[in-house]
């Protein structure tokens, strides 16, 4: 374990040592504690610190004598308990909507956790309910939820993307009712969103009855799988609650770490969970097979890191070229984890679409796609653009995405054509089979001047099959 006074790249100081004094040995726990008092006003703590008071709480006795903060801790105990109860109570009515309709789901992240220990409910907040539905009862699940008057949260992006990929723009959708807020994921987190990568995650839950309602729980180790995918996903905007879920797994000694493991390998995962079983281990004095955490650090690859660190962590906005390269090589590697893929051919060997148009650099090109209808092992678009004489073809930038997926974001080829004019060709090449596990059904081109003006340009599109 580090010694106290060394601090994490994870978290802030402040919610480090806090961490650590609700989860280390005593020693450790009680020079962070002071090492916290001593440095920062409870005062002026933000709520994502308040959040883990309520863990300290039951350690306060031997963390420190004044028995004015000792109320004040047992305070905030009570008052996370119940705040989680209202949630619980809102968000039951729409699990038991779903019972009605015989649709099965599995609890997630700290829900399957209070359920199973209701006391947990004193130190872990649970502001919305997190259940996974199977993928193909996708759409009859959020029907059955609208018509019980469940709505989707208005934010823009998520009424967007929702309405232009349901599927394949992300992995769940926030709907709310009477204050109350249920995230209904049709997969288990944002990286692995293929048909058929939850189906060890449903073969391995148990049943679980809880307060009227049937209810699905995770395995041990896909539970600590998921608190890690999804923990790292927003450590950087410094919320912990999972390190204390995944310590009260680890510590209940029910985790099958052979199972973790195959888990992070099909779903490539291996950089996700060793950062966040290194933490763990480090910091917080957690137990962990050593052959686990270094047969993980033997299986990272320069891309599984840089996805992790440029991407997933920050899921910047705007994206660059290079995190765009990055996230999406690794989504053509979890492709080749479901299915073969043959080497790109160089000869084409049919056309499936091809027309001109004019585009502007404020006007996206929408190419639809059926999946069902694509008969080869890659699709290939080339897309030419006519430039202006007046136009610097090297800060040109093309870039292909579709509904919450990013393709590839490049500079082009430049070509002249017979007349001598500069042609910018840009290409991308996609496995059909991205389509098909992905369920994605349409690609949409746009390209850029680094915030320079441009005028319509004449461009011509060609996709083949090869």
């Amino acid at each position: 374990m580090s010694h106290p006074s060394s601090t994490s790249a994870l978290f802030s100081e402040s919610l480090d040592l806090l961490l650590r004094s609700a989860l280390s040995p005593k020693e450790d726990a009680i020079i962070c504690w002071k090492k916290w008092r001593s440095s920062y006003d409870i005062e002026l703590t933000p709520w994502n610190e308040v959040r883990l008071l309520g863990t300290i709480a039951q350690r306060i006795d031997w963390l420190e004598s004044d028995s004015a903060i000792r109320s004040r801790m047992i305070g905030i105990r009570k008052f996370l308990w119940v705040q989680t109860q209202l949630c619980l109570q809102k968000t039951k009515l729409g699990l038991l909507t779903l019972n009605r309709a015989e649709i099965p789901f599995i609890l997630l992240k700290g829900c399957g956790r209070i359920v199973q220990s209701p006391s947990a409910a004193q130190e872990r907040l649970i502001r919305d309910m997190d259940i996974l539905v199977p993928l193909r009862l996708r759409d009859r699940a959020f029907t059955v939820l609208e018509s019980d008057g469940w709505k989707m949260t208005p934010d823009p992006w998520q009424l967007d993307y929702f309405q232009k990929a349901p599927i394949s723009g992300h992995h769940a959708w926030a709907l709310t009712k009477n204050s109350a807020e249920i995230d209904l994921h049709h997969y288990s987190n944002y990286l692995n969103r293929l048909v058929g990568d939850d189906d060890q995650l449903w073969k391995l839950s148990k049943e679980h009855y809880w307060n009227g309602v049937n209810v699905r729980i995770l395995s041990p180790a896909h539970a600590l799988l998921t608190n890690l995918t999804h923990g790292l996903r927003w450590s950087l905007d410094y919320v912990a609650d999972w390190v204390i879920d995944s310590c009260a797994l680890i510590e209940s000694h029910a985790i099958d770490w052979e199972v973790l493991l195959l888990e992070c390998r099909s779903r490539l995962l291996q950089a996700v969970a060793f950062e966040g079983l290194q933490y763990l281990t480090q910091f917080v004095a957690q137990s962990i097979p050593p052959k686990i955490l270094s047969t993980l650090e033997q299986e990272l690859t320069p891309e599984m890191i840089s996805e992790l660190n440029d991407f997933y962590k920050i899921m910047p906005s705007p994206i660059e070229p290079h995190q765009v390269k990055v996230a999406h090589a690794l989504a053509i590697q979890r492709v080749e984890q479901k299915l073969y893929i043959p080497p790109l051919p160089k000869k084409l060997s049919k056309i499936l679409f091809s027309y001109n148009s004019s585009l502007s650099a404020n006007n996206s090109l929408y190419i639809g796609i059926s999946p069902q209808d694509l008969e080869g092992s890659w699709l290939m678009i080339s897309i030419h653009l006519v430039l202006n004489n007046s136009m610097d073809e090297n800060k040109l930038l093309g870039r292909f995405s579709s509904t919450g997926v990013e393709f590839k974001h490049a500079s082009p080829d430049i070509l002249l054509d017979h007349d001598g004019k500069k042609i910018a060709n840009f290409r991308l090449e996609i496995p059909v089979a991205m389509f098909r596990l992905r369920g994605i059904t349409n690609i949409y081109f746009n390209y850029s001047m680094y915030n320079e003006k441009t005028s319509e340009l004449t461009v011509k599109l060609e996709g083949f099959l090869v």
